[in-house]
């Protein structure tokens, strides 16, 4: 399959005869196109306020799979994720920490 094709729209993200990649490709495409980011789209699906994806919600949090982790490590193995994550980390672990210390 060429990447033209997939472009275009033709191709069914849910037609297993195609490869993940090439589905994973094509979704987000299709989330493009209408403009939408993909952390809008994974923020849209984690707030707690978008009762449409409790579904997508549970199951991403409840993954026993060891693929949030490891979503983790790509972020903090990327040079510019390594500065979002630790931004927002270090507050939360400084309070965690005080915590501990305080129990």
């Amino acid at each position: 399959m060429d990447s033209d094709e997939e472009l275009d729209g033709d191709l069914d993200v849910a037609d297993t005869r195609y490869s993940r990649h090439e589905r994973i490709q094509q979704a987000l495409h299709i989330i493009r196109s209408d403009r939408i980011s993909f952390l809008d789209c994974i923020s849209a699906i984690l707030d707690p306020t978008e009762p449409d994806f409790l579904t997508y919600r549970t199951h991403f949090l409840a993954d026993s799979s060891g693929k949030f982790p490891k979503m983790l490590d790509c972020i903090h193995e990327n040079e510019r994720g390594r500065v979002h994550l630790l931004r927002w980390i270090e507050p939360r672990a400084v309070e965690l920490v005080c915590e501990k210390i305080m129990s």
